[in-house]
């Protein structure tokens, strides 16, 4: 920080550099810039104060610095709005990581019920973000609301999620159905395969999943037409090439016309629909408009 704050400005100074402060904030609503202001004039002290006595830091001034021009000023046009904006801090009482109720289990645990109540204030979805200190705490948040989508029977709240993690192709139903179709074709006598190809095709299709899917011996009704055509060919499919295997389990799902991807959540296993056709990515293999690709075309 001191290198920052005193050293970079000196040894630069040389080149005429001219420093200015820009300390109107144009963007943020009044309340959120007069909280800001509050809170970053106030915390300087504190921790000073706590690195003199947990740490026996000699010169813990230097903190008081770094944040002696961080206050803004409102803008013209947000002073004179109407909303003024909101900040809400909740004190969440931490427990050890190892039992239940984590601190995180808490966040968590709340976070359907504030996305509900912005809702019903009048907040879109598609304009409420979550900002992480973490990779890790955006994945569990992506999870958390996919398993509330799945739950959810009010249409009058959504939780559909659009994320970096909600777009990884782990969670693609249509690539773990194209997935567990390979291994299924690979090792033929492992049914958990070929049951769980029909069970991401249900999903993707909105068909019924119960305990027949997944009973041995047993076929549901929406799906024997679609597995007897597929047990024809099997062996087809075992004689081509993995691309053109790709391409083939692609038609007998029926993916291409599926329109919107389905995302499952890795801890309950439960979909929700999001915009963006993942499929797309795979589907990239072929370009030759359904015909098959001859080994001089590729």
């Amino acid at each position: 920080m001191k290198l920052l704050l005193e050293q970079v400005e000196a040894e630069t100074g040389i080149f005429g550099i001219n420093l200015q402060n820009l300390d109107t904030n144009f963007r943020s609503l009044p309340n959120i810039i007069e909280f800001n202001n509050a809170l970053f004039n106030k915390l300087p002290a504190s921790f000073e104060s706590y690195l003199s006595e947990k740490y026996l830091v000699e010169d813990p001034s230097i903190l008081s610095r770094a944040y002696q021009d961080v206050s803004q000023k409102i803008s013209p046009k947000k002073a004179k709005s109407d909303f003024r904006g909101k900040v809400k801090l909740e004190f969440l009482t931490p427990i050890k990581e190892d039992e239940e109720g984590s601190f995180s289990d808490q966040v968590l645990a709340k976070l359907p019920d504030m996305v509900r109540e912005l809702q019903d204030h009048g907040y879109s979805f598609g304009i409420l973000p979550f900002w992480c200190g973490a990779k890790k705490e955006g994945e569990a948040i992506a999870d958390r609301l996919m398993e509330v989508t799945a739950e959810n029977s009010d249409p009058k709240y959504r939780f559909d999620v659009l994320s970096d993690e909600s777009m990884y192709l782990t969670k693609s139903a249509s690539v773990k159905a194209l997935v567990a179709g390979l291994r299924y074709l690979q090792y033929p006598d492992d049914l958990v395969q070929f049951k769980t190809m029909w069970y991401y095709w249900s999903v993707l299709k909105d068909e019924p999943v119960n305990h027949s899917l997944f009973a041995i011996g047993q076929i549901p009704e929406h799906l024997k037409g679609r597995v007897n055509s597929f047990q024809e060919r099997e062996m087809l499919l075992l004689q081509l090439p993995l691309m053109e295997v790709l391409e083939e389990l692609i038609v007998a799902l029926d993916l291409i016309e599926n329109g919107l991807e389905k995302a499952i959540s890795l801890v309950l296993r439960k979909p929700f629909t999001i915009s963006r056709p993942t499929i797309g990515l795979i589907l990239r293999v072929s370009s030759s408009g359904g015909r098959r690709i001859k080994p001089s075309e590729q």
